[in-house]
């Protein structure tokens, strides 16, 4: 399996580095992100309960993830 197909569009924030004063990225696999949506669901969380989408819009409007196409071209990624 590819690389591109493995991962989602998603990209996790994962520091800063004040030397450089870069910020770093992690790509989601999209199946990492699915047992989170699950793990989330099970315990209850209303908008993991709503649904997938639902779930994946909080993530990323409130929480550490954001779509990749929302990121500058020169950002550093974590693999």
């Amino acid at each position: 399996m590819s690389k591109h197909g493995f991962f989602s569009p998603i990209a996790e924030y994962d520091g800063f580095d004040y030397a450089s004063g870069r910020s770093f990225w992690r790509r989601r696999s999209l199946p990492s992100l699915l047992c989170e949506w699950l793990g989330e669901w099970f315990r209850g969380v209303r908008a993991a309960r709503i649904g997938y989408s639902t779930w994946l819009y909080v993530q990323c409007s409130g929480g550490c993830m954001i779509p990749m196409d929302m990121l500058n071209w020169d950002t550093d990624w974590i693999d």
